[in-house]
């Protein structure tokens, strides 16, 4: 596959994943997986912040990141080298 190729399955994988509603898609990393049979695709995007606080920080102002309508997502999948999503990579923090 070529770079257009991962793009666009890595994008299409996010969307059934997440929905349409993301902006500002990004690949961040392409790299061949440890098995040198599939593909780690790296990503960011954009969705609504759903993380806004009702309760104020210790100098009575919501934290900055906190008041952005959108929110940054960082993910990490497996695509295979036929554009197949296999897999997606869950953090620690939680983040969707």
């Amino acid at each position: 596959m070529n770079l257009s190729e991962l793009k666009k399955a890595a994008k299409d994988s996010i969307e059934i994943l997440f929905g349409k509603n993301i902006r500002d898609f990004r690949v961040e990393q392409i790299e061949k997986a440890s098995d040198n049979l599939d593909w780690e695709i790296s990503v960011s995007f954009l969705m609504d912040n759903i993380n806004i606080p009702h309760v104020k920080n210790i100098i009575g102002m919501p934290g900055l990141s906190s008041m952005l309508p959108y929110d940054r997502v960082y993910k990490t999948l497996l695509i295979s080298e036929e554009g197949t999503f296999k897999n997606m990579k869950m953090f620690k923090d939680g983040s969707r």
